[in-house]
């Protein structure tokens, strides 16, 4: 695991410094994360700093203002259920290992605290926030050494423990395929949520086969199916739709996504991402 979390970091940097060059990927674009007073609501202020405790009282709305902090906490949280085990060249799991070295790689480069952590049902493994490339690594081989066989995931327990150990405010990355629909608005009251969707092509556009051969990873049985025109129809209408309220659902709770699927460069995408923004 060493030698493949090694080559995924040189390749990583490659890639990181031929597509951001020296601008700084700043989430939070200077709001700060250090409280300094409060003042009046103005025009463009973010909703989410609203005062609402002064607002009652003074009949008017108002903003906590913070001071600018250069440097930032980044986190990343794979959630490694049992479906990320597929892959037609490569696992999302390992192209999520492939994402959060990306995302480290960048934090450290800036001089801004990394930590990293995988969640299925509870914590299953957790990196301390550093500025080091050796726990930025220690982060990678978790993700490739684990079995996310007959794993789901508890976005509530994530919740919890997410609140009970991430103290400092933080930009987070939730990292997985999103199958299921999250919960994030709480959390993104305090911490800046960022959404990474990691797909493979053939999840959302199948092609024709006959008797193929599958494991289900939530209950490890084999199963023979038939990929037909009708079947693809019904399928894929059922993907779009469940991919519809997905995102209506993180524009609704004001978190930032980006869907990224397993063929393509994640610090493009990234790059997309962060620049978006400004």
């Amino acid at each position: 695991m060493k030698s493949k979390s090694k080559k995924i970091i040189i390749r990583t940097k490659r890639d990181i410094f031929n597509d951001i060059k020296a601008n700084h990927p700043s989430i939070f674009n200077g709001d700060g994360l250090d409280f300094s007073e409060l003042r009046e609501y103005q025009i463009g202020d973010d909703s989410r700093f609203i005062d609402h405790l002064t607002t009652a009282k003074k009949q008017k709305p108002y903003v906590r203002v913070f001071k600018e902090e250069r440097e930032l906490n980044i986190v990343t949280i794979s959630l490694l259920s049992s479906s990320t085990l597929f892959g037609t060249k490569i696992e999302k799991k390992e192209f999520i290992a492939n994402i959060v070295a990306t995302i480290g790689i960048s934090a450290i480069s800036y001089q801004d605290t990394f930590s990293s952590a995988i969640y299925t049902k509870n914590i299953q493994k957790q990196i301390k926030s550093s500025k080091k490339l050796h726990f930025l690594q220690k982060g990678i081989e978790n993700i490739l050494s684990f079995s996310p066989l007959l794993q789901s995931i508890d976005y509530q327990k994530i919740e919890d423990e997410i609140k009970k150990h991430i103290k400092k405010r933080s930009i987070i990355f939730f990292i997985g395929d999103f199958f299921d629909i999250p919960s994030f608005k709480k959390l993104n009251s305090y911490h800046e949520v960022i959404v990474l969707i990691v797909r493979d092509r053939f999840e959302e556009s199948p092609k024709e086969v006959e008797n193929l051969n599958l494991t289900d990873a939530n209950t490890n049985e084999s199963i023979s199916v038939n990929i037909d025109k009708n079947f693809i129809k019904s399928y894929q209408k059922k993907i779009h739709l469940h991919d519809n309220t997905l995102y209506k659902s993180l524009q609704h709770d004001r978190i930032r996504f980006a869907k990224i699927y397993t063929d393509e460069n994640p610090s493009k995408k990234l790059r997309t991402l962060f620049m978006s923004k400004r």
